[in-house]
């Protein structure tokens, strides 16, 4: 199957993971696969089993509802960041926008409104109610429920509506 970038789209895609590479960073299939992709920090891929491990550790801890539910909701945060990191990189230089725009304007508005829609859309899914269409929901509204001890679940309640203010935006573009 033939390319659909022009020979200045991939140039300048070219140029984008050169200068990705160059600054350290590593483009692997198993890193962008997301039924493989847990969370990274400090350029090193959390593996299943490490993931597990950790899993295992918040259930311990939290008991198995809560820790449960702050372990997806981590990966799914994790998951987030990663996306952000993304589109952060497309956008981040003027010169790079520059060469974009030069080399192929609408694949790179198409890539860059679909990385933010995405990002927008987890956002607001990770806020969303507890439950919807009689389905429940992976949202951090669910945590203080899950939490027994008062102090602690009064200040998840405030840090949960903060959350919940400062995301609105993403349910009304």
């Amino acid at each position: 199957m033939k390319s659909s970038l022009s020979n200045g789209g991939r140039v300048a895609l070219g140029l984008f993971l050169a200068d990705s590479r160059s600054k350290g960073f590593r483009f692997k299939a198993s890193r962008i696969r997301r039924n493989r992709f847990e969370h990274q920090q400090h350029g090193h891929t959390v593996t299943k089993p490490e993931a597990e491990v950790a899993k295992n550790k918040y259930i311990e801890k939290m008991g198995e509802a809560l820790g449960s539910q702050f372990d997806a909701l981590f990966r799914e945060v994790a998951w987030l960041h990663f996306r952000w990191g993304e589109y952060v990189e497309l956008v981040d230089s003027p010169t790079r926008v520059e060469v974009l725009n030069q080399a192929a304007s609408a694949l790179f508005r198409i890539i860059l409104e679909a990385l933010w829609e995405q990002t927008l859309l987890h956002i607001a899914r990770l806020t969303d109610r507890p439950k919807s269409l009689g389905k429940e929901n992976l949202t951090i509204l669910n945590l203080p429920e899950l939490v027994n001890d008062h102090e602690m679940k009064k200040t998840l309640v405030e840090l949960v509506e903060t959350a919940e203010s400062k995301t609105k935006f993403c349910r009304d573009w």
